[in-house]
């Protein structure tokens, strides 16, 4: 989200237009403000913030705002709020990962769904979903008006990401696994890492242990320690490396370390990372979430999500088969190009802000 928030800037900034990005304090703030934008720091306190809102009408009169664009359920409430009451002329919600696949209790995704549902089809003039995928799941499992539902797929410069490895890539010694994303449930870590140590102790058993695979994860989160606990645990340790906080300047040289990306998420709005590494000829194993085979189309392989043993051997699969790799690095780089530029993304939503 916040990715895609700096990109919105940058093309707001494109077309002309000024832009105000209202946000906590954190690693953010400086990222968007050389991008440009104007950033006001301010934090929401409660699920419904009177407070807040009421800072934000008097922002949005005195700055004369056409456009409000909230993004994740809470910030995404209070701004629909604050538009209403200060009678903004477009006000647009984006969760990007839709509620019904979040990983919290029933309750707490029922009163979630309910509230959305209300507030967005009564306050907003648009819902943004990344993908058809995501739209058919707002219509049918949230119960989002169709007619406001626009799709807008993000987009990424693929010019920043070139490939890791020739036509031909040639596998690093040791063969090296990678997944980049924040650390927490609905990442699906923990599945990943019971697959890895399948792949591992189902393939490569009795070999140098030199010469055993690698997996690098890139992130920071809050299930951090626990993964790091559950590698030990699973015997595996010693192969699974814990890189950190990727920032995006970094990004290219963590990809082109790998020599296959895997995307065990258990719940996604779109999968950014997903495009980046496709962008960058990485061959791309993920989950089989709809939304993910949408993107990836004939450019990913896909596994059963939540089954170690799928995952593994898929993995080891394209371990063997160079031709596969070959063919999916090509279709990647191809289908990022074709479909998820940042000049597409720009058009989309200068065509959406000035209707």
């Amino acid at each position: 989200m916040e990715q895609h928030t700096l990109d919105l800037v940058r093309g707001v900034l494109k077309y002309g237009h000024q832009v105000w990005v209202i946000c906590p304090d954190g690693e953010m703030v400086k990222r968007y403000e050389e991008a440009g934008g104007t950033v006001i720091i301010d934090r929401i306190r409660f699920d419904i913030d009177p407070f807040f809102i009421r800072r934000l009408v008097k922002f949005i009169r005195r700055e004369n705002v056409d456009v409000i664009h909230g993004h994740e359920l809470k910030a995404g409430l209070n701004a629909l709020i604050a538009g209403k009451i200060a009678k903004t002329p477009l006000k647009i919600i984006h969760i990007h990962t839709p509620i019904s696949q979040w990983q919290i209790s029933p309750l707490k995704k029922r009163i979630n769904l309910f509230v959305n549902k209300v507030l967005s089809n009564k306050l907003a003039d648009k819902v943004i979903a990344l993908s058809e995928e995501v739209k058919k799941e707002k219509e049918e499992k949230e119960g989002i008006d169709e007619n406001k539902i626009v799709v807008i797929p993000n987009g990424i410069d693929a010019a920043l990401f070139t490939p890791p490895n020739s036509d031909a890539p040639a596998l690093h010694n040791p063969f090296t696994v990678g997944y980049l994303a924040r650390m927490t449930v609905e990442k699906g870590h923990e599945f990943l890492l019971r697959g890895f140590e399948n792949f591992l102790h189902q393939y490569f058993r009795g070999q140098p242990l030199d010469e055993w695979p690698i997996l690098m994860l890139g992130g920071i989160g809050q299930l951090e320690e626990s993964l790091k606990g559950q590698a030990k645990e699973l015997g595996i340790s010693q192969f699974v490396h814990f890189v950190g906080f990727v920032p995006e300047e970094r990004k290219l040289e963590f990809y082109r370390s790998l020599d296959v990306f895997v995307f065990p998420t258990l719940a996604e709005g779109f999968g950014l990372v997903l495009i980046e590494a496709m962008a960058c000829g990485l061959p791309c194993l993920a989950s089989d979430l709809p939304v993910l085979k949408e993107v990836g189309g004939d450019a990913i392989v896909t596994f059963e999500s939540g089954q170690p043993s799928d995952l593994s051997e898929k993995l080891y699969n394209l371990y063997l088969r160079q031709d596969i790799r070959e063919s999916l690095s090509k279709r990647g780089q191809e289908r990022v190009k074709n479909n998820f530029t940042l000049e597409k993304f720009w058009d989309n939503y200068n065509n959406l802000y000035t209707l």
